[in-house]
């Protein structure tokens, strides 16, 4: 493991087979619920509320600085190199793509279902079509103009864009030789500024830069003094492209990660932390129903609150869970065995 910054940074190192480090496990927790927590938001529910859960929004921003950091991390630690590329592809392809496909046609199935409730009054599901559904199996929908089945999916598409991008430039980004890194650093975290579409990844990899910064330091590839400058010009390009909210959130999840203690008492985090990906997946398709379910009933802001937001997070979590067990786990288990990155969760 790197040195981390001459002991500021001390992680725990979870005894399973995923070799996890807590810290970046309990911010995937926090992130994926205030995720939850933003999609959750009711007209029933009180504007105090709604207000504060707006800014689970960001909790995307959280998720690309942690990507930002653990996947050119464990580049790194695996000696990365390009003709590793396909199979790293297809390492990542295999950890989370057979758990979008089913989760994808979970949501789709939940959606014709609902309209066979009495009394159903949401917006009924668009007639699928094959471009439709290429449109989803391909995270082109942005691109393409046709409707998610699940709606978080968008950032899916970014990932996965991230996931071809990183490899291509990961042995500039690490180059030894100063210029030819200086660039690569600079062009990753100033690209946002050119790209104005937010549908590919170049709008976004200012946030995703701050993570590889911190990556970067911790292996000793660039100094104390390009890591300020790296984080404050990362934190201007968020800030002129996707607002301040968006920049201190992402240079906040970075900070955390460089300096953040081991925390004690965070045990629940930590497991939502590992079934988090599940959670993002089907909060809306299940817990969206439960806040839907709620909404049909005498209106009370109280009731809502107290009853029907601790069902809708516990349904979404519970599901979550048998997800996890059933779906994600086992192409955890598959990607580990393929060649590329192994024995890591990101």
């Amino acid at each position: 493991m790197p040195n981390f910054a001459a002991g500021r940074v001390e992680f725990i190192m979870k005894n399973n087979l995923d070799n996890r480090i807590s810290n970046l496990d309990i911010l995937r927790g926090l992130a994926a619920l205030i995720v939850c927590f933003y999609h959750f938001r009711r007209d029933m529910l009180s504007g105090l509320y709604n207000s504060i859960a707006f800014y689970g929004a960001y909790g995307v921003d959280v998720f690309f600085v942690i990507s930002g950091f653990v996947i050119p991390l464990a580049l790194y630690k695996s000696k990365f190199s390009y003709h590793e590329t396909l199979s790293f592809w297809l390492s990542r392809f295999v950890r989370l793509y057979p758990a979008y496909f089913f989760a994808s046609a979970i949501g789709i199935g939940l959606w014709y279902a609902s309209t066979l409730v009495p009394g159903f009054r949401g917006a009924p599901p668009p007639p699928v079509t094959l471009n439709q559904i290429l449109s989803n199996l391909l995270l082109i929908c942005d691109l393409t103009g046709e409707k998610w089945f699940l709606g978080v999916a968008w950032t899916l598409a970014i990932e996965a864009q991230y996931y071809v991008l990183i490899a291509l430039m990961f042995p500039l980004l690490t180059n030894s030789r100063r210029a030819i890194q200086t660039i690569a650093v600079s062009t990753w975290i100033l690209f946002p500024l050119f790209s104005h579409n937010s549908s590919l990844v170049f709008h976004w990899t200012s946030l995703f830069g701050m993570g590889l910064l911190i990556m970067l330091y911790q292996t000793n590839m660039i100094s104390m003094r390009m890591l300020i400058i790296g984080l404050a010009v990362s934190f201007g390009t968020q800030w002129l492209t996707r607002g301040g909210v968006s920049a201190v959130t992402g240079l906040g999840t970075a900070l955390f990660i460089f300096l953040a203690p081991p925390f004690r008492f965070s045990g629940l985090l930590i497991w939502i932390g590992g079934i988090s990906y599940s959670l993002y997946l089907l909060h809306q398709p299940f817990g969206g129903r439960v806040m839907n379910f709620f909404e049909r009933y005498p209106e009370s802001w109280f009731a809502m609150m107290l009853v029907g937001l601790p069902v809708a997070m516990a349904t979404s979590i519970g599901i979550a869970f048998l997800f996890f067990k059933c779906a994600e786990w086992p192409s955890h288990q598959l990607a580990r065995r393929m060649k590329g990155i192994k024995n890591s969760k990101h």
